[in-house]
């Protein structure tokens, strides 16, 4: 996934409970969004704003190095580059959510 404009992808996987882990590989990050993490099944890929600014989104921009969610941001790790692993570790039963950058917290 990259590119130089702000595209979400959504996968087809619901996740009731349990615990989750997925990664992304990045090929070319974006020049001005790079969003990876999950979202309530109402968020739309299609949307102008993007995951991450709305109450049901949750992800870290690889980009601008930041956590958002609800259309608040706060800084966190640094700017991807194209071959990095970004890992999503989703605890549904403790309701926690972690990012990993080539498997670092």
């Amino acid at each position: 996934i990259g590119g130089s404009l702000l595209s979400n992808v959504r996968a087809n996987c619901l996740m009731l409970g349990g615990k989750w882990y997925f990664e992304v590989l990045v090929v070319q990050p974006g020049k001005t969004a790079f969003r990876v993490g999950i979202a309530a099944k109402n968020f739309h890929p299609r949307d102008k704003k993007g995951a991450g600014s709305y109450p049901s989104t949750w992800v870290f921009d690889a980009v601008r190095c930041e956590k958002m969610h609800d259309g608040r941001s706060k800084k966190y790790g640094r700017r991807v580059q194209a071959g990095d692993v970004i890992g999503v570790k989703v605890d549904m039963t403790r309701h926690t959510l972690r990012f990993y950058l080539n498997n670092e917290d």
